[in-house]
C-alpha cells in the first residue's frame, strides 16, 4: 500500500536523522485494534512537530510542545483499527537552520485504562497549547482554563513531566498576554526545579528567561539580573546560541532600565556576534540602534553615528521603513548636534518622507520635534 514506502519503526532503537526546514520525514507503525503506542522524538537542535495518521491517512493528533530545539516531543495513542499507522515527523520553523532528531517507539501493548487518561490529558493540552499560540486575551483565557483542566490529568496519571510542561505554558499565557507577571512568575518558580532536576538545560533556560522577564515587568530589577545570568548557563551548555544572544540582550536592556549605560553596552556588544551567527538580522538591527542611542547618550558620538549607520543599513536591506525613519531620525538629530546642519536636516527629511508615506502620526511628530531644533539654532 502507500505506507510501505514509510520507514518502519520497530521497538527500542530510536532511529536518528537530519532534518531541514520545510523538510518531513514519514514513518509507519504497525498497530493492532486497541494496542497503545508511545512514541519519543528527541530534537537536536530543530524543533520538530510530529503528528500520527491514521491507516487510511487521516491526521488524528498533532504534538508541538514548548520544548524549543533541544527537548523531547511524545506522542500517544490507542489504535481503534489494527493497520499501518503513519507517523510524520515535520521542521516547524520554515527559515531555522538543519538539526537532527531522534524518533524512537517507546511502547506498543494493549491499552490499560490510565492510558485513556493520558489521551484525554494529551488532548486537553493540544488544545490549550493552540488557544496559547494567539494573541487574543478570550483565547488567552480559554487557555488557561484547558490547561488547568489537562493538569488535573496528567497529575491523576503521575506524569511530572508533562504536568511541569503544562505549568510552564499556562505561565507564559500569563506572562505575554495577560500581563499577569505575577502569577506567571510563580508558575515558572514552581517548575524550575523539575527541570534542574531531570536536567532539561533547555526548559531550565526557558523558564530562568521567562522568570527574569516577569521581575523585569514588576521592576524587580535585581532578580531579573540574577535569573538572566543564571538562564546564561543552561543556554551555553546546550550551545544554544539564539537563546544566548535574547538573553544577552535583555541584560543589556535591563541594566539601561537601570541607568547602567556601560553594562548595558558590555550585553549588547555580547549579544551582537550571536544575533549576526544565528542569523537573527531584525535583532541585529535593533541591538545596532540601541547601541547608536547609548553611545549618543554617553556623548560619544562618531561610535553612535558608526552603529546608527549599521542598523539602517540593515533597516533597508530587511525593507523595515518604521525602524529607518527612526534611525535617519536619530542620525539627523545626532548631525545637528555636531554643527553639520545640512546633513542632519537632510536625514530629519527622509525621515519624515517615510513617516508621511506609512502614515505614522507619532513618528512623524517626533521627526518634527526634532526639526525646528536647528532652525532655532
Amino acid at each position: 500500500g502507500a505506507r510501505d514506502e514509510y520507514q518502519l519503526l520497530e521497538l527500542g532503537a530510536p532511529v536518528r536523522s537530519g532534518l531541514s526546514a520545510k523538510q518531513a520525514h514519514r514513518y509507519r507503525v504497525e498497530l493492532a485494534a486497541g494496542e497503545y503506542v508511545h512514541v519519543d522524538v528527541k530534537q537536536i537542535g530543530i524543533d520538530v512537530g510530529i503528528s500520527l495518521l491514521s491507516p487510511d491517512g487521516k491526521k488524528l493528533i498533532e504534538i508541538d510542545t514548548p520544548s524549543g530545539r533541544f527537548g523531547t516531543e511524545e506522542l500517544a495513542w490507542i489504535a481503534e483499527t489494527g493497520g499501518a499507522y503513519g507517523l510524520v515527523v515535520s521542521a516547524l520553523d520554515d527559515s531555522a537552520p538543519d538539526g537532527d532528531y531522534a524518533v524512537r517507539l517507546r511502547e506498543r501493548r494493549p491499552h490499560a485504562p490510565r492510558d485513556t487518561t493520558r489521551l484525554r490529558a494529551q488532548a486537553a493540552f493540544v488544545e490549550g497549547y493552540a488557544l496559547s499560540q494567539k494573541e487574543e486575551t478570550d483565547a488567552q483565557r480559554r487557555a488557561v482554563e484547558t490547561l488547568e483542566r489537562s493538569l488535573a490529568l496528567w497529575r491523576e496519571i503521575g506524569d511530572r513531566k508533562y504536568e511541569a510542561m503544562t505549568l510552564e505554558t499556562m505561565a507564559s499565557s500569563y506572562h505575554n498576554y495577560l500581563s499577569e507577571p505575577a502569577k506567571a512568575a510563580a508558575l515558572y518558580e514552581t517548575v524550575l526545579p523539575f527541570w534542574r532536576e531531570t536536567n532539561d538545560l533547555q526548559l531550565e533556560a526557558f523558564t530562568l528567561f521567562g522568570l527574569a522577564t516577569a521581575e523585569w515587568r514588576m521592576n524587580s530589577l535585581q532578580k531579573a539580573v540574577d535569573h538572566y545570568e543564571a538562564a546564561l548557563a543552561p543556554a551555553r551548555r546546550l550551545g544554544d546560541r539564539s537563546t544566548e544572544a535574547q538573553i544577552l540582550s535583555n541584560l543589556a536592556m535591563v541594566h539601561n532600565a537601570r541607568n547602567d549605560k556601560a553594562k548595558a553596552l558590555e550585553f549588547y556588544g555580547q549579544a551582537l556576534p550571536l544575533l549576526r551567527e544565528t542569523g537573527n538580522r531584525y535583532a541585529e538591527q535593533y541591538t545596532l540602534a540601541n547601541i547608536g542611542l547609548l553611545y549618543d547618550e554617553s556623548g560619544e558620538k562618531q561610535k553612535a553615528l558608526d552603529a546608527y549607520r549599521q542598523s539602517l543599513a540593515l533597516a533597508r536591506d530587511l525593507g523595515v521603513r518604521k525602524a529607518e525613519a527612526v534611525v535617519l531620525s536619530n542620525i539627523g538629530s545626532l548631525y545637528i548636534e555636531m554643527g553639520e546642519e545640512d546633513t542632519g536636516r537632510e536625514h530629519l527629511r527622509q525621515s519624515l518622507e517615510i513617516s508621511r508615506a506609512l502614515g505614522d502620526r507619532k513618528d512623524k511628530a517626533l521627526t518634527l520635534m526634532n526639526l525646528p531644533q536647528s532652525e532655532a539654532d
